[in-house]
């Protein structure tokens, strides 16, 4: 394994064992807490484990694209929650 990797790796374990740790503080069910990392993994992987602060709407919007023509996700997945 390349440091590069290695390190990419190290952020992305980090990255989610800090929004598992955030979700339980604020008591989150489990279901939710997998939910939810679960689609940040996704979304981080989908975009070449970039990390989400280098990220925005318009990365949000070529995933939920790939979801809907590749991956076949309904459209009602995608409508934002208010």
């Amino acid at each position: 394994m390349t440091k590069g990797a290695d390190a990419s790796g190290h952020f992305f374990r980090k990255l989610l064992g800090e929004v598992r740790e955030v979700l339980g503080l604020n008591h989150y069910a489990i279901r939710t807490e997998e939910a939810y990392v679960a689609w940040i993994r996704r979304f981080v992987l989908f975009h070449g484990k970039r990390h989400p602060r280098e990220m925005g709407a318009a990365e949000v919007g070529v995933l939920l694209t790939d979801l809907a023509t590749v991956g076949n996700v309904g459209v009602n997945t995608q409508q934002p929650l208010d």
